[in-house]
């Protein structure tokens, strides 16, 4: 039987293929091998796969076949809309179309699908942030299985029965992914496939940091070495240097002038241009607020307009502050530990989210966490900060004004605003004054703990997509994440997925256009920013509970009478979004590992009777802030400073003295 399925499949080839047709097809991706270089592949090797794409598309039927296809509002998929889905119906003759829309939209209707069947589209790429929604809900097609681990540790797949037809068994290369776990379920099963990825990283200015005046200043004022700061505390002191004493930005300054301790303050200090030590966003989305800053009034549809303002916040803050436990990807053994969204698992059943039933979103250190953040939106950050948003935030530090941000999603950082010669923070030459680097840690951060966020857009495809439908879009996710057109991908937007890509020869030759994300990428430390998790069982639902309560800290830290009066304090916002979130999953219902909330224990005094570097942590004072930085050292590669950082993790180890 499968011989005579493989001679009738070549047979239809052959029909298929004539020698007219065939010149047409090569003319075809001849013209599009010019677009897709450079590529980790030679020339051959793509001409090689994309002939793979279209006698595939060919032999299965399914030129002429339409694709719906979804992805959120950024510079990589507005490319995939743009350029890659023309190419791909050019070369297979099956259509796409690939539909950008804001994530809170987008998200809104892959849930809706799943929840009613319908279909709206075949297929999404979609934050892997909610792969503990998908795995509960058993609602999408298994990509492939796991089946085990090579001798080199390496996981072993099989492809769904379903896709295999249409896979490139030779060119996909699932262990070439950098995260590939990220999409995973709790069997190590991928349910939604990487299609690009992104990290907050610390940004910094490389050239005020390695300048001899601020360094003398910073070590006068402080006592210590100016450098990339490995905890909040140094953050904070940097912070404060150059928004009290290294402040004075004249137009035609490319390093600002400094006062120190002691010194009187020029003339016109006090009317040059500023300089900030920090920068942050207080608003929400435009998309999503109906009045006002601060986001005091917020939309109650789907997402609770939280998406902007959260973000901030779900996307890990709280474990940088450190309340969370010990364990990769998101805490314990992920079976039976505390995430970054504070929620407690015990063999993946979440268990509450409160102190009160284990969990760690009302802990100490998530309290700090905020408490932190906002006194530093205050302090340091520009005022006009607070009317600053997540679609504007991003792109503020390439005025040339901000020192340092904590919090820098780098698909930002690809944009002409930090690459181009008129920016602010380029050279004459094209040389970059702006690095990224790890980002720095709260007081409760304890080693083997994750650092920092990692966002996972990834090809999702809903049970109701089925037939030739499920063929072609798998075939169109497999295209965009090809070895022929990764590269080109990753210089378009900086979102990079593949080892291969990172590791090219032509990033290493051009790796300081990066600015230190290809060194983050190259170094193990990448496997300490992770996703959200799978401990989070319906990340849509409980997301719309943080805004409202963050908001209203906010409101409340902005001193006003009537703002003090409607606000909430930091203890109370993490009251709020824990106990809120508790009432929500205790209403939830899967397929696969349910909430199962613990009872509430209203005895405080065994809260915190574990180990202090168990989640919930007992409160940590200012004598737990400890001053540390990691010296820069201009004549060593990025490279090597980020070698040195990953051997020196506590301020105890050899290397920090090497």
């Amino acid at each position: 039987m499968y011989t005579l399925q493989f001679l009738g499949l070549f047979a239809t080839s052959l029909l298929l293929f004539t020698p007219s047709t065939h010149a047409a097809a090569q003319d075809v991706i001849s013209k599009w091998l010019e677009e897709f270089r450079p590529s980790v592949l030679s020339i051959d090797q793509q001409r090689a796969e994309l002939e793979w794409f279209q006698r595939v598309a060919a032999e299965r039927g399914l030129q002429g076949v339409t694709v719906q296809s979804t992805a959120e509002s950024i510079t990589i998929h507005s490319y995939e809309s743009d350029t890659l889905a023309a190419a791909f119906s050019d070369i297979t003759g099956i259509k796409v179309n690939h539909v950008i829309m804001d994530e809170g939209n987008l998200v809104s209707t892959i849930t809706e699908q799943i929840r009613t069947g319908k279909r709206y589209f075949d297929i999404y790429v979609h934050d892997a942030d909610s792969n503990g929604f998908h795995l509960r809900s058993q609602r999408l097609h298994t990509i492939a299985n796991k089946t085990g681990v090579d001798g080199n540790g390496d996981p072993i797949y099989e492809m769904n029965p379903l896709l295999a037809p249409v896979t490139n068994m030779t060119n996909l290369d699932l262990n070439d992914w950098m995260n590939i776990y990220f999409g995973s379920d709790l069997d190590g099963n991928i349910i939604q496939l990487t299609d690009q990825q992104f990290v907050n990283l610390y940004f910094y200015r490389y050239d005020w940091f390695t300048d001899t005046d601020i360094k003398n200043v910073f070590n006068d004022t402080y006592g210590y070495t100016l450098g990339v700061p490995r905890t909040w505390k140094s953050y904070e002191d940097i912070a404060g240097m150059f928004r009290n004493r290294c402040r004075f930005l004249n137009s035609d300054d490319l390093v600002p002038k400094c006062i120190r301790p002691n010194d009187t303050p020029p003339v016109g200090w006090d009317g040059a241009r500023s300089v900030y030590g920090h920068a942050d966003y207080g608003a929400m989305s435009t998309l999503q607020v109906l009045d006002g800053k601060l986001g005091w009034k917020y939309l109650t549809s789907f997402y609770g307009g939280p998406a902007a303002m959260s973000w901030r916040y779900t996307d890990a803050w709280f474990s940088m502050a450190g309340s969370d436990d010990k364990g990769l990807p998101n805490g314990g053994a992920n079976e039976t530990g505390v995430d970054d969204w504070g929620i407690k698992v015990v063999n993946h059943v979440p268990i509450g989210a409160s102190v009160e039933r284990g969990g760690a979103m009302n802990s100490y250190a998530a309290e700090y966490g905020l408490n932190r953040s906002i006194e530093w939106m205050f302090n340091y950050a520009p005022s006009a900060a607070l009317d600053w948003d997540f679609l504007t935030a991003g792109s503020k530090p390439s005025r040339g004004d901000i020192a340092q941000m904590i919090f820098e999603y780098t698909p930002d950082l690809a944009k002409d605003y930090y690459k181009s010669i008129s920016s602010p923070v380029v050279n004459s030459n094209g040389e970059l004054r702006w690095r990224v680097a790890p980002s720095p840690v709260g007081r409760y951060w304890d080693r083997g703990m994750k650092v920092g966020y990692q966002d996972s857009g990834a090809w999702s495809i809903p049970k109701t997509t089925k037939g030739k439908q499920l063929e072609a879009a798998w075939l169109w996710a497999q295209f965009c994440v090809s070895k022929t057109v990764d590269l080109k991908r990753f210089i378009v937007a900086g979102t990079p997925i593949r080892k291969s890509t990172i590791n090219a020869n032509y990033v290493s030759d051009r790796i300081k256009f990066w600015g230190g994300l290809v060194e983050f990428y190259r170094s193990p430390l990448r496997h300490l920013w992770t996703d959200t998790g799978t401990n989070v069982p319906h990340y849509p639902a409980l997301a719309q509970v943080w805004a409202p309560n963050l908001a209203k800290a906010m409101v409340w830290a902005n001193g006003t009478e009537e703002g003090r009066a409607v606000g909430y304090t930091p203890r109370q916002a993490v009251d709020g979004i824990a106990h809120d979130m508790d009432i929500l999953m205790q209403r939830m219902r899967f397929n696969l590992k349910s909430p199962n909330l613990a009872p509430v224990n209203t005895d405080q005094s065994t809260y915190y009777t574990h180990a202090p570097d168990v989640s919930p942590k007992a409160e940590r004072t200012e004598a737990y802030d400890v001053k540390w930085t990691m010296e820069l050292n201009v004549t060593e590669s990025y490279q090597a400073f980020f070698d040195r950082y990953m051997l020196c993790m506590a301020p105890g180890d050899a290397a920090c003295s090497a």
